[in-house]
């Protein structure tokens, strides 16, 4: 990625734009972010939950983005974990 300041933004502004980019998750990382198994992932993105997931580049691994992780319904975020009794 070129330097802000090369593309003629700020600092601020090339900044700026990494907050609005939607990240992207693996299979396995987006299995861990929603608290579920992989092949929970595997089995919604086949059914099509996840619309606009792609292929990576590599072209074995999925890219799924967080919006459609929120939107799928199921998948919200987990909060804070309560420490568990001993």
């Amino acid at each position: 990625m070129s330097n802000p300041e090369e593309r003629g933004l700020t600092r601020e502004e090339g900044l700026a734009d990494l907050e609005t980019e939607d990240p992207v998750f693996n299979i396995k990382a987006a299995a861990r972010l929603c608290d579920t198994s992989h092949a929970t992932v595997r089995r919604r993105l086949q059914a099509g939950k996840f619309p606009t997931a792609k292929r990576a580049a590599n072209g074995q691994d999925w890219e799924l983005p967080l919006a459609d992780l929120w939107e799928s319904g199921r998948f919200l975020v987990p909060g804070p974990r309560r420490p568990s009794r001993a």
